[in-house]
Protein backbone atom coordinates (compact mmCIF):
# COMPACT_ATOMS: atom_id res chain seq x y z
CA UNK A 1 0.00 0.00 0.00
CA UNK A 2 1.41 3.20 -0.55
CA UNK A 3 1.58 6.27 1.27
CA UNK A 4 -1.36 8.01 -0.07
CA UNK A 5 -3.56 5.29 0.39
CA UNK A 6 -2.62 4.49 3.78
CA UNK A 7 -3.12 8.06 5.33
CA UNK A 8 -5.97 7.83 3.60
CA UNK A 9 -7.26 4.49 5.64
CA UNK A 10 -6.21 6.79 9.22
CA UNK A 11 -7.93 9.59 7.68
CA UNK A 12 -11.40 7.44 7.32
CA UNK A 13 -11.39 7.48 3.53
CA UNK A 14 -12.11 5.04 1.69
CA UNK A 15 -10.01 4.30 -1.62
CA UNK A 16 -11.57 2.56 -4.68
CA UNK A 17 -9.41 0.64 -6.57
CA UNK A 18 -9.23 1.83 -10.42
CA UNK A 19 -10.13 -0.68 -12.61
CA UNK A 20 -7.38 -1.78 -15.60
CA UNK A 21 -8.00 -0.03 -19.24
CA UNK A 22 -5.54 -2.22 -21.15
CA UNK A 23 -7.14 -5.39 -19.83
CA UNK A 24 -10.72 -4.31 -20.84
CA UNK A 25 -9.45 -3.41 -23.77
CA UNK A 26 -7.98 -6.87 -24.66
CA UNK A 27 -10.89 -8.46 -23.76
CA UNK A 28 -12.83 -6.66 -26.01
CA UNK A 29 -10.65 -7.40 -28.77
CA UNK A 30 -10.54 -10.93 -27.84
CA UNK A 31 -14.72 -11.12 -27.74
CA UNK A 32 -14.44 -9.30 -31.35
CA UNK A 33 -12.26 -11.49 -32.67
CA UNK A 34 -14.46 -14.74 -31.32
CA UNK A 35 -16.99 -13.18 -33.13
CA UNK A 36 -16.02 -12.67 -36.26
CA UNK A 37 -14.68 -16.32 -36.30
CA UNK A 38 -17.95 -17.64 -35.19
CA UNK A 39 -19.74 -14.97 -37.84
CA UNK A 40 -17.69 -16.96 -40.25
CA UNK A 41 -18.32 -20.56 -39.49
CA UNK A 42 -22.03 -19.44 -39.03
CA UNK A 43 -24.45 -19.51 -41.97
CA UNK A 44 -27.51 -18.22 -40.54
CA UNK A 45 -26.10 -16.36 -37.35
CA UNK A 46 -24.07 -12.91 -37.17
CA UNK A 47 -22.12 -12.12 -34.40
CA UNK A 48 -21.28 -8.61 -32.90
CA UNK A 49 -19.96 -7.11 -29.89
CA UNK A 50 -20.98 -4.04 -28.37
CA UNK A 51 -18.19 -2.25 -26.75
CA UNK A 52 -19.95 -0.27 -24.22
CA UNK A 53 -21.95 -3.28 -23.13
CA UNK A 54 -18.51 -5.12 -22.45
CA UNK A 55 -16.49 -2.06 -21.02
CA UNK A 56 -19.23 0.20 -19.25
CA UNK A 57 -15.96 2.65 -18.81
CA UNK A 58 -18.67 6.16 -18.51
CA UNK A 59 -20.59 3.40 -15.75
CA UNK A 60 -16.91 2.37 -13.86
CA UNK A 61 -16.06 6.11 -14.21
CA UNK A 62 -19.19 7.05 -12.17
CA UNK A 63 -19.44 4.28 -9.64
CA UNK A 64 -15.53 5.27 -9.08
CA UNK A 65 -16.67 8.97 -8.80
CA UNK A 66 -19.60 8.20 -6.30
CA UNK A 67 -16.97 5.80 -4.21
CA UNK A 68 -13.87 8.33 -4.14
CA UNK A 69 -13.09 9.92 -0.88
CA UNK A 70 -16.21 8.60 0.78
CA UNK A 71 -15.68 8.64 4.61
CA UNK A 72 -15.40 5.16 5.91
CA UNK A 73 -17.03 7.06 9.61
CA UNK A 74 -19.05 10.31 8.44
CA UNK A 75 -19.54 10.77 12.14
CA UNK A 76 -16.20 10.01 12.98
CA UNK A 77 -15.08 6.23 14.49
CA UNK A 78 -16.47 5.44 17.72
CA UNK A 79 -15.21 1.87 18.81
CA UNK A 80 -17.01 1.78 21.83
CA UNK A 81 -20.37 1.91 20.13
CA UNK A 82 -19.40 -0.78 17.74
CA UNK A 83 -22.26 -3.76 18.62
CA UNK A 84 -24.25 -0.75 20.76
CA UNK A 85 -27.72 -1.78 21.71
CA UNK A 86 -30.09 1.26 20.81
CA UNK A 87 -33.90 1.27 21.83
CA UNK A 88 -36.57 2.45 19.27
CA UNK A 89 -35.39 6.14 19.52
CA UNK A 90 -32.10 5.36 18.47
CA UNK A 91 -30.88 6.12 22.19
CA UNK A 92 -27.71 4.23 23.58
CA UNK A 93 -29.46 1.72 26.01
CA UNK A 94 -26.87 1.10 29.08
CA UNK A 95 -26.59 -2.17 31.56
CA UNK A 96 -27.16 -2.04 35.29
CA UNK A 97 -23.62 -1.09 35.92
CA UNK A 98 -23.66 2.00 33.39
CA UNK A 99 -21.58 0.62 30.80
CA UNK A 100 -22.91 0.38 27.18
CA UNK A 101 -25.09 -2.84 26.19
CA UNK A 102 -23.84 -4.05 23.39
CA UNK A 103 -25.34 -7.00 20.54
CA UNK A 104 -23.98 -10.51 21.18
CA UNK A 105 -21.50 -11.18 18.66
CA UNK A 106 -22.24 -14.17 15.82
CA UNK A 107 -19.79 -16.17 18.17
CA UNK A 108 -21.58 -15.38 20.92
CA UNK A 109 -25.09 -16.66 19.19
CA UNK A 110 -23.36 -19.18 17.31
CA UNK A 111 -21.07 -21.14 19.86
CA UNK A 112 -23.86 -22.72 22.03
CA UNK A 113 -25.82 -23.97 18.63
CA UNK A 114 -22.75 -25.93 18.14
CA UNK A 115 -22.02 -26.89 20.96
CA UNK A 116 -25.71 -28.29 21.09
CA UNK A 117 -25.35 -29.85 17.81
CA UNK A 118 -22.13 -31.62 18.61
CA UNK A 119 -22.74 -32.86 22.21
CA UNK A 120 -26.58 -32.80 22.10
CA UNK A 121 -27.48 -34.49 25.38
CA UNK A 122 -25.41 -31.40 27.64
CA UNK A 123 -26.76 -29.19 29.15
CA UNK A 124 -25.54 -25.86 28.87
CA UNK A 125 -24.03 -25.35 33.01
CA UNK A 126 -21.58 -28.25 33.86
CA UNK A 127 -22.99 -30.69 36.66
CA UNK A 128 -21.11 -31.46 39.24
CA UNK A 129 -19.03 -34.66 38.91
CA UNK A 130 -20.30 -37.80 41.14
CA UNK A 131 -18.49 -38.89 44.04
CA UNK A 132 -15.17 -40.81 43.39
CA UNK A 133 -14.80 -44.16 45.42
CA UNK A 134 -11.73 -44.52 47.85
CA UNK A 135 -9.17 -46.93 45.32
CA UNK A 136 -9.48 -50.64 45.82
CA UNK A 137 -6.74 -51.84 48.65
CA UNK A 138 -5.78 -55.04 46.83
CA UNK A 139 -5.63 -53.10 43.55
CA UNK A 140 -3.03 -50.92 45.77
CA UNK A 141 -1.16 -53.68 47.57
CA UNK A 142 -0.59 -55.27 43.59
CA UNK A 143 1.38 -52.36 42.75
CA UNK A 144 5.01 -53.04 42.42
CA UNK A 145 7.20 -51.87 45.53
CA UNK A 146 10.16 -50.03 45.67
CA UNK A 147 13.17 -51.72 47.50
CA UNK A 148 13.74 -49.01 50.39
CA UNK A 149 18.00 -49.92 49.79
CA UNK A 150 18.03 -49.85 45.98
CA UNK A 151 15.08 -47.73 45.15
CA UNK A 152 14.32 -49.63 42.39
CA UNK A 153 10.95 -51.93 41.90
CA UNK A 154 12.27 -55.83 41.82
CA UNK A 155 12.00 -55.64 37.80
CA UNK A 156 13.74 -52.65 37.84
CA UNK A 157 16.61 -54.13 39.29
CA UNK A 158 16.59 -57.36 36.82
CA UNK A 159 15.98 -55.72 33.99
CA UNK A 160 17.38 -51.94 33.65
CA UNK A 161 21.52 -51.84 32.66
CA UNK A 162 23.61 -49.99 35.96
CA UNK A 163 23.14 -46.89 34.10
CA UNK A 164 19.72 -46.87 33.75
CA UNK A 165 19.02 -47.99 37.35
CA UNK A 166 21.31 -44.66 38.26
CA UNK A 167 18.78 -42.60 36.60
CA UNK A 168 15.51 -44.00 38.35
CA UNK A 169 17.63 -43.57 41.20
CA UNK A 170 18.40 -39.90 40.64
CA UNK A 171 14.88 -39.64 39.29
CA UNK A 172 13.36 -40.48 42.07
CA UNK A 173 15.60 -38.64 44.42
CA UNK A 174 17.60 -41.39 45.99
CA UNK A 175 20.61 -40.47 44.08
Amino acid sequence: MNKKMASALIDGEFTPIKYSVPRFETKVDTLKDLAKFKTKKSDNFIYNIKESYVFPEDKLDSVYDKWEDKKLFPEGYKPELEGAVTNDKGTLVYDERGKIKKEPTLLEKVIPKIRNMVFPSSPQTKAPLPQTPMPDQKLVANMPQINQQTGLTRTEERLLSPSEQAYYREKRGIG
